[in-house]
């Protein structure tokens, strides 16, 4: 009896001590996974260069609009305009981002196209790309549909609610729209008596 009831403590002392050891495996397969850090490149206008500012404000309106995403994190949004695109993946890394969003913007009479890829900082990879075109009156549309193809991608619930919804079917008058987006970068250079008359 002596012997059954040390063998029984000893069994309990190392339940007890290897209770974390055997716990690990479970508490790894159950831990919700890691949420995205995302950081957003300045998308690069196709063709006319004068443009770039349509490339620059469509990243900075994305990045906001992910932002609003609940799960996600997305950072650097304050300096996307400084950021160079070449070097996505060392920002990235500095960020401590897991993924990085570039793209193109090709901007025409009526039409707005944009391309999109999504990167994994780690290893590099790409692994989603999409085009998305649209009438330049759904530009603000644009960004929130982008946005939830990204969530998705990401794992992350699709975006609801009343809110969401309006700005899916947001319009603009393209005119006023580019007139905006260049005086936002005309503010962000300093000049601000061209920032106040656009």
């Amino acid at each position: 009896a002596v012997l059954v009831g040390a063998l029984l403590v000893a069994l309990a002392a190392a339940g007890w001590f290897g209770r974390n050891l055997l716990g690990l495996p479970w508490r790894d397969a159950t831990r919700a996974p890691a949420q995205p850090v995302v950081v957003v490149m300045p998308f690069s206008a196709v063709g006319d260069q004068a443009l770039a500012y349509v490339g620059i404000g469509f990243a900075e309106d994305l990045a906001a609009r992910l932002a609003e995403i609940p799960g996600t994190t997305v950072v650097g949004r304050l300096s996307i305009r400084q950021a160079k695109d070449e070097q996505w993946q060392s920002r990235g890394r500095v960020l401590r981002a897991t993924a990085a969003i570039r793209g193109t913007v090709r901007s025409t009479p009526g039409t707005l196209e944009i391309d999109i890829q999504l990167f994994d900082v780690k290893t590099g990879e790409m692994t989603w790309s999409e085009r998305f075109s649209r009438d330049t009156q759904q530009a603000l549309g644009l960004e929130a549909v982008a946005a939830g193809e990204i969530a998705r991608k990401l794992g992350l619930p699709m975006p609801t609610g009343a809110r969401w919804a309006r700005n899916v079917s947001r319009r603009v008058e393209p005119t006023a729209y580019d007139l905006y987006l260049q005086g936002r970068d005309a503010a962000e250079r300093r000049d601000r008596s061209r920032a106040i008359s656009l």
